[in-house]
């Protein structure tokens, strides 16, 4: 025994081992936390430990499954299941692509043979793709009697860009290669050089900077849109930024990504901090329902009278996901009642019911659920360590409590914030790759481009042919249409045009 122990009671030194063997459990969590953030699944996705345990859903369509096999006919197949195997299926190839042949002719001799067939394989086939010139040859013309009288030209067509040697469509290609499938454009402008184009960073970097100007006006109105709406999602994500005043340094900077649901309407903006004054300034003018995570910054909003905050239930999910290996039983258990509400919604969701079909719905079903879980928090919370993993879960879920029932109120209101998470997933594919933003005034640009793309996700639409054809056109469009021209209506009137084609 250490001699520092021998001057304490019996007392004081289970005190002591006591406060090891915690000290020791919050180790091995925060160990356990970081083993599954470098190898585990990041999966929250909840499966009871005990797999015959079934749901309240599963154990009504048992007990129907079980009434109509007593009146079936049993009968038995003779061949095993495990014996029998099964000859794979190749999908046909879409029949749009075009199709190169290649005859392979017999290595063996066909003297006295005759023709009675042919056996045809196909293979999905592909080459780097080809770069050529579009050459527009416009006639030029004067008056024949009236020299002075000034010179005609055809305008240029809308698929290409004035001032620029490069068509829409490239452009468009560059920026859904970089915003969407996250090639950062030095490895585009490696590609091009391997097929014989050379073009230099500041080039291509203008071409970028051309096209996200181009856009200015539409993201303008989707901000004033998005922000006279009654119902928003927030949420943020970091970006490494380029600051000419660190040296060898790069800034931290902050996308914030605003959702209305109730549209489909998305808008990143770049600030370059993540305190209050990015999201209280954007917010000044906006009443309605605000959903958020937890972050301490949103609470700021709770003295507004005219905004209602509401939590996210995924959030407070992660907690207890974390908290299984701390106490299994109890982290179990209240996973299995989140995972009852998002059972209630998911039907509601499949039944395409009205809003307020829904919140009767979760006013007979959903509130009971959450009102015992409350009640079953409250008595656990005396009986577990507050500094430990399940009562830091139960902790974030009590101090919330309010926020997180809110969604009952009304049908439009969303049990998660988990469509603006979807919304900037993108962004951490895309800072793995090009690591950082080059200026403040890139990462704007930048935020401005993944506004549409997330937005054409979001209602799937093909962001390179929203693109191409959107910076032909935005500089003759009518400033009074521009509602037109965002990925949904722009779809809806494509799909029309088609209809009537058709």
């Amino acid at each position: 025994m250490p001699p520092e122990l021998l001057l304490l009671s019996k007392e004081e030194i289970v005190e002591k081992f006591l406060e090891a063997r915690f000290e020791v459990e919050q180790l091995k969590e925060k160990l356990e936390w970081f083993r599954r953030q470098l190898f585990g699944t990041k999966s929250e996705r909840f499966i009871p430990s005990d797999e015959n345990q079934l749901t309240l859903f599963e154990l009504q369509a048992t007990a129907e499954k079980e009434a109509e096999e007593t009146t079936q006919t049993i009968s038995y197949d003779r061949t095993l299941k495990s014996d029998r195997k099964e000859k794979p299926v190749r999908t046909d190839l879409p029949a749009h692509l075009r199709r190169e042949e290649k005859r392979i002719e017999p290595q063996f001799d066909i003297t006295g043979k005759v023709k009675i067939g042919e056996e045809v394989s196909e293979y999905l086939q592909e080459t780097p793709g080809e770069v050529y010139v579009l050459r527009l040859i416009r006639d030029v013309y004067a008056e024949k009697n009236n020299p002075d009288g000034g010179i005609f030209t055809p305008e240029l067509p809308e698929e290409v860009l004035p001032k620029f040697n490069i068509s829409c469509g490239m452009l468009a290609l560059l920026m859904v290669r970089k915003y969407v499938d996250h090639q950062p454009l030095y490895r585009q402008i490696e590609a091009y050089r391997r097929n014989g184009l050379l073009l230099s960073d500041s080039t291509v970097g203008g071409w970028i900077r051309a096209g996200a100007n181009l856009l200015i006006p539409l993201y303008d109105y989707v901000k004033r849109k998005i922000f006279s709406a009654t119902y928003l999602m927030a949420d943020e994500t970091g970006i490494r930024v380029l600051d000419r005043n660190k040296k060898g340094k790069t800034h931290k900077g902050w996308y914030w990504v605003y959702h209305d649901p109730l549209q489909g309407l998305i808008l990143f903006e770049y600030q370059p901090g993540r305190d209050a004054s990015g999201p209280q300034a954007r917010l000044k003018d906006f009443s309605g329902y605000l959903q958020t995570d937890g972050y301490k910054v949103y609470d700021g909003f709770e003295t507004r009278k005219d905004i209602t905050l509401l939590c996210c239930w995924a959030h407070a999910r992660r907690y207890f996901d974390q908290s299984l290996k701390n106490d299994q039983t109890r982290s179990e258990y209240v996973l299995g009642q989140i995972r009852l509400l998002y059972a209630i919604e998911r039907s509601c969701e499949e039944a395409h019911i009205t809003a307020d079909e829904r919140q009767k719905i979760r006013t007979g079903e959903s509130a009971p659920v959450l009102a015992g879980l409350k009640n079953w928090m409250n008595k656990n919370m005396a009986e577990v360590a507050p500094k430990s993993a399940i009562g830091k879960a139960i902790q974030y879920s009590l101090a919330r409590w309010n926020k997180l029932e809110v969604y009952l109120k009304d049908g439009n209101l969303r049990i998660d914030n988990n469509l603006t998470e979807n919304s900037i997933r993108p962004i951490a594919l895309g800072r793995k790759n090009y690591l950082f933003a080059g200026s403040h005034e890139s990462a704007q640009r930048a935020a401005m481009i993944y506004t549409f793309m997330s937005m054409c996700k979001r209602h799937d639409v093909n962001p390179y042919e929203w693109l191409a054809d959107i910076l032909g056109r935005i500089n003759n469009h009518p400033v009074n249409r521009l509602e037109d021209l965002l990925p949904r209506p722009w779809k809806e009137m494509r799909e029309k045009i088609s209809a009537i084609k058709d």
